[in-house]
């Protein structure tokens, strides 16, 4: 067994800029005896921006992720001729995501965010003429925000909501008959679909802000939830 590691990274940070941080990770290994080889490619790009001064309707700061991830399965076809379904694989895998901050006004904020993630695979035949089969394996997306508004010293609700939609799909062939109906269905064409939400608000008051000369209110606190 042969193994390979290695990693480059850098970042671009300039005055007034956004700042820019790249990196690149690879992993191999080569099993001499299965005449296999396993690689990863791992490719990531982060961005960050920062307004000194802004509108209270822009974004404070900016945030954004993209990922990408080429995993390989290569054999070699000269001990393996004697054997049958037999495929090299590539997946890709790509992640991205974004993520804003405002400030409406002096101790509130408001933070929608949203990411998505996709995986891919292609299998190709080793020693047949077969074409190659690309198909979706999986898909994931959520969205949300988180915020506080302080309209008063006492008076800051938080509130958030966040929504995520999962697809994972069947990557084996099916054949499903209805009656006197048969259909068959190639990798990936079947999917199950999960979608769910979650939301909430709450309200912590202290009650030296409303009494500020009560001393036995001093340390008393009320806290209220509600999620759904």
């Amino acid at each position: 067994i042969k193994k390979f590691d290695g990693k480059a990274s850098g970042v671009l940070s300039l005055p007034h800029m956004p700042k820019i941080t790249l990196n690149y990770t690879k992993a191999s290994t080569d099993y001499n005896t299965l005449s296999r080889t396993d690689g990863k490619d791992t490719y990531d790009a982060d961005i960050a921006l920062t307004f000194q001064r802004t509108w209270h309707i822009l974004p404070k700061t900016i945030t954004g992720k993209y990922t990408l991830v080429k995993s390989l399965t290569d054999y070699r076809p000269d001990n393996l001729m004697s054997l049958s379904n037999i495929y090299d694989t590539e997946e890709t895998s790509e992640y991205y995501s974004a993520k804003l901050s405002f400030i409406p006004w002096k101790g509130s904020s408001f933070v929608p965010s949203y990411s998505r993630k996709t995986v891919k695979e292609e299998k190709t035949p080793l020693l047949s003429s077969e074409t190659a089969m690309k198909y979706p394996k999986s898909l994931e997306q959520k969205a949300g925000f988180t915020s506080t508004f302080k309209f008063t010293k006492w008076f800051a609700p938080t509130v958030s909501y966040n929504v995520s939609t999962e697809e994972s799909h069947n990557i084996s062939t099916n054949s499903i008959t209805a009656g006197t109906i048969t259909r068959s269905y190639a990798l990936g064409d079947i999917k199950t679909i999960t979608r769910s939400a979650k939301g909430g608000a709450s309200l912590t008051i202290n009650m030296n802000d409303l009494f500020p000369k009560k001393k036995l209110l001093k340390t008393m606190m009320l806290t209220a939830s509600y999620s759904l």
